[in-house]
């Protein structure tokens, strides 16, 4: 399965309808939004493996030199809880083992509880039907879907049976650009279990994304996405992504269309902000902030005359929106989110980023040499179609 084409916001406007608690971004693939096959969530708890990060100067001093023993160990350990996903018509399974018949869509996940509960890219399981399973022992297992959160492209399944080997859950802000990181899925359809090895490359990238809704596709960049130069192919989507002592520190989204070496990967630390809410309800809850900008550099000072030379630039305010009923314009900059000021444009979304849903957010905006301050309850982005 190919991975789709990049798509791309305009060169100089960022549609920002951000997340109160969540997300991260780049430039890279995804595919497939449109309404996913889905089950009724059952209201449960979860237990999962969620583990503290090592400290960095003892990881620095564990891997002074890399040792190849260690490595293999972390990936022995990690294999056997990663899976591959399929998606299939009707009358496409084998009844009992044997190869898939008729066409496949696939993607990778892992297992984070060992009653088995998976995860996984929304865009892997979006619009798919009987989902199926690879174990990394080769058996087949149906399944069902209990959570979607299509605006942070992530999804939760559930397989029956257990128990079932895991992955711990580590903490991604502590990463540093050039750590060591294992990228483990199933590329090309016909590779399960292929492991690529890489450093993180990059933090806090912004990659696109699409999301359907009764209003209309949202284009809503992922955001603070981690970069790295292992290889990510079509069907890495929803592997785990992992430090050097197999703590997963984040999920493999897609990659820049027609570059080697430029993945991208949503931050565990940001997931696991929604794990219980998908879990329980079955969906989760984004902000709705519902402007255009752009980030305020020496180019935009100089054609909009302006007097700041920091902020993000405002160029449209979306109708009912969290802005609109803040009294954003506009031409207006926003400066601060709750007294927090941006070090550039890009972080509006990182600002807001930690707001619940219905919290008060105020803004500190520039109008035409002017400072105001302004506010509104944060209001929820629009429901995607497909939930059920």
């Amino acid at each position: 399965m190919q991975h789709p084409t990049t798509f791309r916001l305009p060169s100089h406007f960022y549609v920002v309808l951000f997340a109160a608690i969540l997300l991260a971004g780049g430039a890279g693939t995804l595919g497939g939004y449109l309404a996913g096959a889905s089950s009724e969530p059952s209201p449960q708890v979860v237990e999962y493996v969620s583990e503290p990060a090592a400290e960095p100067r003892q990881i620095a001093t564990q891997f002074l030199e890399e040792d190849p023993d260690q490595i293999q160990d972390v990936i022995e350990r990690s294999l056997p809880a990663v899976v591959t996903i399929f998606g299939l018509s009707q009358g496409d399974f084998p009844s009992e083992g044997g190869t898939p018949r008729g066409p496949v869509s696939a993607g990778s996940g892992f297992f984070f509880s060992p009653d088995g509960f998976l995860l996984t890219n929304n865009h892997v399981i979006d619009d798919r039907e009987n989902l199926r399973v690879i174990l990394s022992n080769g058996e087949f297992k149906r399944a069902d879907v209990i959570g979607r959160d299509p605006y942070m492209d992530t999804a939760i399944l559930k397989v029956q049976g257990g128990p079932f080997p895991i992955l711990p859950l580590g903490d991604s802000t502590t990463l540093r650009t050039g750590d060591t990181v294992l990228a483990i899925g199933s590329p090309l359809r016909n590779f399960e279990g292929t492991v690529s090895k890489g450093i993180v490359s990059g933090k806090g990238r912004r990659f696109p994304n699409r999301v359907a809704t009764e209003s209309g596709e949202l284009r809503i960049d992922l955001i603070g996405m981690i970069q790295t130069d292992a290889a990510l192919n079509s069907g890495n989507s929803g592997g785990p992504l992992l430090n050097r002592i197999g703590q997963v520190v984040g999920m493999n989204t897609g990659r820049e269309d027609g570059a080697d070496g430029i993945g991208f990967a949503i931050p565990v630390s940001h997931i696991k902000q929604h794990l219980d809410s998908l879990v329980t309800e079955g969906r989760t809850q984004h902000g709705y902030l519902g402007v255009s900008f752009r980030p305020v550099d020496e180019d935009v000072v100089v054609q909009r005359n302006l007097k700041s030379d920091r902020g993000a630039y405002i160029a449209e305010v979306v109708a009912d929106s969290t802005a609109k009923a803040a009294g954003i314009q506009p031409g207006d900059i926003i400066l601060a989110i709750n007294g927090d000021s941006l070090r550039h444009g890009f972080e509006l979304g990182e600002k807001v980023f930690a707001i619940q849903v219905g919290d008060i957010v105020e803004f500190t905006v520039d109008r035409n040499g002017e400072r105001l301050t302004l506010s509104a309850p944060l209001q929820p982005r629009p429901e995607p179609v497909g939930l059920e």
